[in-house]
């Protein structure tokens, strides 16, 4: 049975890890940009920064074009959802600018999964990956006939959220990790295949692609959306800012409302993370 994890323990080492990887991406980023005054002006130039690494252009669409989805990263273009709030679209671009950064390389779990990345590195814990196809194949015989599909998923979703929890060591909505399931699930598998896949074999290989597919997109998709917050409210420049309103904050630099009340839950552990304590101790070490 795969292991749960307490979502109000993160694993506060991974995320130190996952901080000093994406802070020192960001700052490499940031530093031709960094002479201005940050208690006049916080707000990053994220559509010069994209353009300066690699974007080529960056489209506002109609909603139908990108499937109501906020952005969508075409080789070097970036298409944004048009009805999207200025702030909406700023982090949508710093969003996708990671993906395209990274274009995804390092695949969390590959789908024969082979607990080893490219090069010979250990990339990821994958033992409750494993457990997790196991479990959910193991049930088919007593339950699946017996439980309605979406249950499954609902029960699955939670249980994939708080894996990828675990090892970026962040909270990780279990309702991100059903969209995303669903979206699967709808690419995978057609109305007239399945109501409840009834067939074993079929179902098993389903599981598979569904729980793979689910942690590497919800990974990468945490991950792009931690960069961002990292790249439009870098640390050092929130801390001078601190002590003013979520609505003020949000609006000096120029990003939801919401990722100023996420980023001082974050920056708590960041700050931790940049004592000279830690940093003398080589708890910074990205390698």
């Amino acid at each position: 049975m795969a292991t749960r994890f307490n979502r109000n323990q993160l694993n506060l080492e991974n995320l130190r890890r996952n901080f000093f990887i994406i802070k020192k991406k960001t700052s490499e980023l940031l530093l031709p940009y960094d002479d201005v005054c940050f208690l006049k002006n916080p707000a990053v130039d994220i559509e010069k920064i994209a353009k300066a690494n690699g974007i080529t252009n960056i489209i506002p669409v109609s909603p139908k074009d990108i499937h109501n989805e906020h952005a969508n990263l075409v080789g070097s273009n970036i298409k944004l959802k048009m009805t999207d709030t200025d702030e909406e679209k700023r982090f949508s671009i710093a969003h996708d600018l990671k993906h395209f950064i990274s274009q995804e390389r390092d695949i969390l779990v590959e789908f024969n999964f082979s607990n080893r990345s490219k090069g010979g590195k250990t990339a990821q814990p994958f033992e409750n990956a494993n457990k997790l196809v196991a479990r959910y194949s193991d049930d088919y015989k007593s339950k699946i006939q017996k439980t309605k599909y979406k249950d499954i998923f609902k029960k699955l979703s939670e249980d994939i959220a708080e894996y990828i929890t675990d090892i970026l060591g962040k909270t990780v909505s279990p309702k991100k990790a059903l969209q995303v399931l669903e979206k699967i699930y709808l690419k995978n598998i057609s109305d007239e295949t399945i109501p409840n896949l009834p067939n074993y074999k079929l179902y098993r290989r389903f599981i598979k692609i569904a729980i793979t597919s689910a942690i590497n997109r919800l990974y990468h998709e945490e991950t792009a959306d931690y960069f961002a917050a990292n790249i439009l409210v870098p640390t050092e420049r929130f801390l001078l800012w601190e002590d003013k309103s979520d609505r003020t904050i949000a609006k000096a630099f120029k990003v939801p409302i919401k990722c100023i009340k996420k980023r001082r839950t974050e920056i708590m552990y960041e700050q931790n993370f940049m004592t000279l304590e830690n940093i003398s101790s080589g708890s910074n070490k990205t390698e």
